[in-house]
């Protein structure tokens, strides 16, 4: 299995190569300096303007759920011998520095949450603040209430920002990626009475497999789309891909409007990706499927403004 993995990595490659496509990012980008970012296979950010960080996330009720640098007096060497991860993420554009890890389903659910909660509530800062300027001068009443409310969610952001700070070492200024090492993918299936049930479909055990799985499963979708256009004479049909909730991936095989998609003969080379990622991973473009994070690295380097 190991052998065939790495045999269809090498093959990957030398078709992205060989088409100059730019390189696939196997790693989850989870901050961005201004926004948030959870990519799980589809690149979608889903966030909420209220509420704040679980209070009982990993680091904030002593659970000890996460290791970090910030933890315990803990060196990014420590976390990182400790946890069995790696200290730095080589990047060519910027090496990152591990910041804390987090394992449990729970833990990293909490973690995706609040990430997104601290994004949304900077974005709408950011947009109500533009919005105070554009007031003019003489609508008084307007910008009292408009400050109120600008003043009101920077103090509940700088709350949740030093939560963050203290429970993984997030700050604004710098840049983060979220690396799975574990994680669990399940198939979501509708009974005859409409209940959802999942069953285990894949276990990653680590951080590489998982990576091999999101390089050969986004190539996969960026070729089907490619056949079932030229199929349709250029047109926008083919698979189209919905995303959920973040940790979860979602594919239909549908047009635009919502409709089944046209069937066509695919290419030996997608029908070989086909059963690549059902042999190695039990997964099939036609089925729905959430992943679980199990034990995450999340490292961080310094940020632009």
């Amino acid at each position: 299995m190991e052998n065939h993995e790495r045999d269809l990595r090498d093959m990957n490659q030398k078709r992205r190569a060989e088409s100059k496509k730019g390189p696939i990012m196997p790693v989850l980008v989870v901050g961005v300096v201004l926004g948030i970012v959870v990519a799980l296979g589809v690149g979608i950010y889903i966030g909420r303007e209220g509420g704040g960080p679980d209070p009982e996330a990993p680091g904030g009720s002593g659970a000890g759920a996460s290791a970090g640098a910030q933890a315990g007096g803990l060196s990014p060497a420590d976390v990182a011998k400790a946890k069995n991860v790696p200290e730095i993420l080589e990047d060519p554009t910027g090496d990152y520095q591990l910041v804390a890890v987090v394992e449990g389903g729970e833990q990293n659910r909490k973690l995706t949450q609040n990430l997104q909660v601290v994004g949304a509530q900077r974005q709408r800062l950011l947009a109500l603040a533009q919005q105070y300027e554009r007031l003019p001068a003489e609508a008084e009443a307007q910008r009292e209430l408009l400050g109120m409310e600008v003043n009101g969610l920077r103090q509940t952001l700088e709350k949740n920002l030093a939560f963050m700070a203290k429970s993984y070492g997030y700050s604004l200024r710098m840049n983060y990626r979220l690396v799975p090492h574990a994680a669990t993918m399940l198939l979501v299936e509708n009974g005859a009475d409409g209940t959802a049930s999942t069953t285990v479909a894949h276990e990653f055990k680590d951080s590489k497999s998982y990576e091999n799985f999101q390089a050969l499963r986004e190539e996969f979708l960026i070729q089907s789309v490619a056949e079932a256009k030229q199929h349709a004479g250029g047109g926008s049909e083919g698979p189209a891909v919905e995303g959920g909730e973040p940790g979860t991936i979602a594919d239909r095989s549908v047009a635009d409007d919502g409709s089944a998609a046209p069937a066509f003969e695919p290419s030996a080379e997608l029908k070989a990706m086909a059963g690549d990622l059902k042999t190695l991973y039990n997964y099939d473009s036609a089925k729905t499927y959430q992943i679980n994070l199990e034990k995450t690295a999340l490292y961080a380097r310094q940020g632009t403004q």
